[in-house]
């Protein structure tokens, strides 16, 4: 479960592997322990696009953007902010890009993390509680 935990939160800095794909190939071969698993990988990418909106936003990397555009993203964050990041973590995309967004935008933290913890942890609950159940309905 360590090793999991590791993947998915590295997952959200550098782009190491699907973290999805480990996720749900270890429920296949342990069903039962399908809440758990919504618990570590919730809570591990949580960690991750933290670490990766704490390196984008206190880095300086928002260089690259003019003051305009820096001006704009603060705004949309502080506006949409929520809503943005938690359908972002709750849908097929990567998250990434809208984490790097919100650093760069500013977004206040604690809705960062609320947000990628609620969306992300939806989208675990579905996937797993899907996986988990799938053995049984196919009668393996």
């Amino acid at each position: 479960m360590l090793g999991i935990a590791l993947t998915v939160a590295l997952d959200c800095f550098l782009v190491v592997t699907g973290a999805d794909i480990w996720m749900l190939g270890t429920l296949l071969i342990e069903p039962k322990r399908w809440k758990k698993m919504v618990v570590v990988c919730t809570l591990s990418t949580t960690v991750g696009c933290l670490a990766l909106y704490l390196a984008v936003s206190y880095f300086s990397w928002g260089a690259v953007l003019t003051p305009d555009q820096l001006a704009k993203a603060k705004h949309l964050f502080e506006t949409y902010g929520n809503l943005t990041v938690g359908l972002i973590a709750l849908g097929p995309f990567p998250i990434q890009p809208g984490i790097i967004a919100a650093g760069l935008g500013k977004m206040n933290v604690v809705s960062l993390v609320a947000s990628v913890f609620i969306g992300r942890g939806l989208k675990n609950i579905i996937m797993c509680g899907a996986v988990a159940k799938m053995p049984e309905k196919l009668g393996l």
